[in-house]
């Protein structure tokens, strides 16, 4: 039976990306054993030229021992082959124990590059006396001759160019943007608060120091002075009247650098206000300040009858990237939109696709808010991206577009929440609007991208996991007739916003999964979300007041979520992605996240303090660590291959492990 000409085209493509995949694969197996292929070309290429310089009847035992005691250094060549065999050895012996990063910059560089150097200069004074000598030679040895110096001379470069690319290679694993690994940073002035979480930008030119009372920004190329391996940073505090005033009960609850800018930082406090801080023009002053006064359905509109506990940035995802995320301590969850930094940069196809929607969609509909909607979004990005207009006319599409600064002067944009379920077939309305179905207080918050879901995961103290996916896209809403505060320069260029973000006094409309696109479309409505699981950690009900949970996410695998607890680190993998799943063409059923005990250091039934830090740390050649310092200050280094766990790794507080102990009780998960 035949193949068809696109499946024969198929079938040769395939191979041709195969056979390139394996050649690829070739030369980097070439490239990395580099050093030991030389050695070895090294060993055998001079010897093989020596002996076709010899007729093979004089090739002999008796005929090499005649070349030693005959030795003359003027016109014997048995001594070139012996050179290159002993600058091979040495150089494999010192790469064979200097095959690492820190002695590969050192020791091997430097040892190869004397062997190179002093059998060139050998090599090169021989064939000096060799080729002046007068004693005749036929061609055929001749040109051997020149082969074997030509081919000795070559291989001595070419160890020496090797080496080099070796510790260049070694030394650009221990380089971080150009910090020297050594060398300790210290801030040139001192810091008066407890620092409670460490952050650096994109680009690695600024750290931030945060605390619960004051924040500080370390500049890592601002160095003032360098002594003593020590290198004095240029240190400055980030809203120093506001956070670090004596006489102010204000308090740093989270901050976050925002994703789309390396000099803007969000900053969330106890006096529920979000503010935008851009390092690079007022560090004393912030550039946006939102004022959150959340309203629910039967409670007060007074801003204080829920707290602020956490906020988020979210990642690279359509309108979600314009976004802030606002956690409450009874779990509602709130969205500001659209906040976008003076200057930040932002990839053409998100903000054309929002301009598109809102034309599209919201101009076309017959409802009137989502005609008003829709307007407001559009004056407001023609206003802040103002070659989108143009360029949309024109047909030429810029791969970038820098935000400029502005706001609308008659309308303030409302925080869409609280969050509510979105309602299935059969199920009861009341279950929707009702909300949390957790006891306690929210305290952690974690907004996650996988693929093409937006997965948000709320924390409790009483140990459970809230999780939750964005059943629809969000768009933003204004409120005309709230204008908000300028700060504007004698140009009327805006410097600075603040506005009071309240919610739109209106009753909670239930969405159901069958409801038609006219009826949610640019209407104001915040985007339902879809309960996937409520996962119960079972902690105890005991725990200190200080012990907290935290949330990281696997950075190889988004579907894995790491949550550090009291007494241990779990890991939640979920299986169910609703969006992702429907565009792939998968019909599933909800699938509800399993848990799995990675690191547990309670013994027993007693309870150990919560692990001061957990982290998760990946290469590109696709393994991912987990690294944890429980309480004992000792560290915790897990390989994690699969998701599938089995036991997991238990810390002994009271007894003490040697080194070697410790290596051999690294965990593996296979």
């Amino acid at each position: 039976m035949g193949f068809s000409k696109e499946e024969k085209s198929r079938r040769i493509w395939r191979g041709v990306k195969t056979v390139f995949f394996l050649i690829t694969m070739v030369i980097s197996f070439l490239v990395f054993s580099a050093p030991v292929f030389l050695v070895i070309a090294d060993t055998l290429l001079p010897s093989a030229l020596l002996s076709a310089s010899l007729s093979p009847s004089s090739l002999s035992f008796k005929t090499l021992s005649s070349h030693f005691s005959n030795y003359d250094f003027r016109c014997s060549l048995i001594d070139i082959p012996l050179i290159s065999i002993i600058r091979s050895a040495v150089i494999i012996c010192v790469y064979s124990f200097c095959d690492r990063p820190g002695l590969s910059r050192g020791p091997y560089l430097g040892i190869t590059m004397i062997c190179s150097v002093s059998s060139l200069i050998f090599v090169s004074l021989k064939a000096s006396f060799v080729f002046s000598s007068s004693v005749p030679r036929e061609v055929y040895v001749t040109a051997m001759e020149t082969s074997l110096f030509i081919c000795s001379l070559a291989l001595a470069i070419a160890h020496i160019i090797v080496a080099y690319r070796t510790s260049c290679r070694e030394r650009r694993k221990l380089l971080i943007y150009k910090i020297d690994i050594e060398a300790v940073l210290r801030a040139d002035i001192e810091l008066n608060f407890v620092v409670n979480k460490i952050s650096i930008n994109r680009i690695g030119s600024a750290l931030l120091l945060a605390g619960s009372d004051d924040l500080c920004v370390m500049y890592l190329y601002g160095r003032t002075s360098t002594k003593d391996n020590t290198i004095i940073c240029r240190t400055v505090s980030i809203g120093s009247q506001i956070y670090s005033n004596d006489s102010s009960a204000i308090h740093i609850l989270q901050v976050s650098w925002h994703p789309c800018s390396d000099t803007h930082v969000g900053i969330l406090s106890s006096d529920s206000v979000f503010r935008l801080f851009d390092l690079s023009s007022d560090v004393m002053q912030s550039e946006q300040e939102y004022y959150l006064q959340p309203v629910e359905p039967g409670r007060s509109k007074n801003a204080a009858s829920i707290c602020p506990v956490e906020f988020s940035f979210v990642g690279d995802h359509l309108r979600d990237r314009f976004s802030v995320f606002v956690l409450f301590s009874d779990g509602s969850i709130y969205i500001l939109c659209p906040v976008v930094p003076f200057g930040s940069v932002y990839k053409w196809e998100s903000i054309l696709e929002m301009y598109t929607d809102a034309r599209t969609f919201g101009l076309k509909s017959a409802n009137s808010a989502a005609v008003n909607n829709s307007n407001l979004a559009i004056s407001w990005l023609e206003a802040t991206f103002p070659e989108i207009a143009q360029q949309a006319t024109d047909g030429e599409n810029p791969s970038t577009l820098k935000a400029h600064s502005h706001a609308l002067f008659d309308a303030s944009f409302a925080p869409q929440g609280p969050l509510r379920k979105v309602c299935r077939a059969g199920e009861d309305e009341a279950l929707a609007v009702r909300g949390a179905e957790c006891e306690d207080r929210a305290v952690i918050f974690l907004y996650n991208l996988v693929s093409k879901d937006s997965i948000l995961v709320t924390a409790w103290s009483g140990g459970q996991l809230q999780i939750d996916a964005l059943a629809d896209e969000i768009q933003p809403v204004w409120i005309t007739g709230s204008a908000p505060r300028l700060h504007v320069d004698s140009h009327n260029h805006v410097l600075g916003i603040a506005m009071i973000c309240e919610s739109i006094p209106a009753e909670l409309s239930i969405v159901k999964l069958d409801q038609p696109l006219d009826n949610t479309v640019w209407l104001g409505h915040p985007p339902p979300l879809l309960r996937l699981a409520v996962v119960d950690l079972a902690l105890p009900r005991k725990i200190e007041s200080s012990s907290r949970t935290t949330m990281f996410v696997d950075p190889l695998m988004p579907k894995r979520i790491y949550s550090l607890r009291e007494g241990g680190v779990d890991l939640i993998v979920l299986h169910f992605l609703p969006f992702t799943s429907q565009i792939n063409g998968k019909d599933e059923s909800i699938k509800t996240p399993s848990v799995h005990a990675v690191l547990s250091t309670c013994q027993g039934e007693t309870s150990s303090p919560s692990p001061y830090l957990a982290v998760s740390l990946s290469d590109s050649f696709g393994y991912s660590w987990v690294v944890v310092v429980p309480s004992t200050q000792e560290c915790v280094v897990l390989e994690i291959k699969n998701w599938y766990l089995l036991l997991p790794i238990q810390v002994d507080k009271e007894k003490h492990i040697s080194l070697e102990e410790q290596k051999r009780e690294i965990l593996q998960i296979s």
